[in-house]
């Protein structure tokens, strides 16, 4: 594997590279993860939004109902978790510093080990344009401010969708 050297990430991710120039790089940033993922019992939901706020009402919220969480502030560092956490799910915002989350969701979805990583945006923007794009790269879209009582359930038929798919697949 070849060795990551940080300042050289950092100094790439700087320069705002295009979609393009992060598919160069992706690959070496996703062989850090696990090529197989390690059943649990618990889901692990990575939720990237740039707002503590939402990180910290929606974790609270799914641990309280058994959820493993882990935050990141951008899409940048959503791509480095996925690598070290293995997410069964992503809730990510569409607009954040750094990388936004729809060029993360396309990142990952062009990744063999994370193509089918359920992902569903959150997004307060009233840009439909962005919306279509977002509802179109990702999975599912919540509006903001954010109703748990209605991401929850979407939340439980993706897991439920993704296990159901993968048991179908490993049986054939």
């Amino acid at each position: 594997m070849p060795e990551v050297n940080p300042a050289r990430w950092q100094l790439l991710f700087n320069e705002k590279l295009t979609m393009r120039k992060y598919s160069v790089i992706l690959p070496a940033l996703l062989s850090l993860s696990n090529n197989l993922k390690m059943s649990s019992q618990t889901n692990k939901i990575l939720i990237v939004d740039d707002e503590p706020d939402v990180i910290e009402f929606l974790s609270y919220n799914f641990r309280k109902n058994g959820y493993e969480v882990e935050g990141a502030a951008n899409g940048t560092e959503g791509i480095y978790k996925v690598s070290s956490f293995n997410p069964d799910i992503i809730i990510a915002d569409i607009m954040m510093p750094s990388m936004d989350g729809i060029v993360m969701c396309r990142l990952l979805k062009s990744h063999e080990l994370h193509k089918d990583i359920p992902l569903i945006f959150l997004s307060a923007t009233q840009d439909s344009y962005q919306a279509m794009n977002a509802a179109m790269a990702g999975d599912d879209y919540v509006s903001k401010p954010i109703k748990f009582s209605i991401l929850l359930p979407l939340v439980e038929k993706h897991l439920l969708h993704g296990k159901h798919s993968v048991e179908n697949e490993t049986k054939q």
